[in-house]
């Protein structure tokens, strides 16, 4: 008897299956998926979402799916460099 041919896995659970081996997420938040896809689908992406929403997991996540470099520019992570030297200025 024939085992049954299992069912093909859609994208966004290819998505989250790399969020949590490689990123270590449990679950991604609403919008993040959707990001993703955008990415992989190779249109301009523009998240828009609150500080510590992953966004950066989004282009992460993209960069590693496409399976070449990727670049992300983090304007919070510029910003965590400043602040110590705007407080010294202070």
């Amino acid at each position: 008897m024939s085992q049954p041919s299992p069912r093909p896995v859609s994208r966004a659970e290819r998505i989250s299956h790399l969020a949590h081996e490689r990123l270590g997420l449990e679950q991604l938040r609403p919008g993040q998926v959707e990001g993703v896809e955008s990415a992989l689908e190779g249109r301009d992406t523009l998240c828009v979402m609150s500080t510590g929403s992953g966004k950066t997991a989004i282009y992460e996540l993209a960069g590693m799916l496409l399976g070449g470099p990727a670049i992300v520019v983090s304007p919070a992570m510029r910003q965590s460099n400043d602040e110590p030297m705007i407080e010294r200025a202070r």
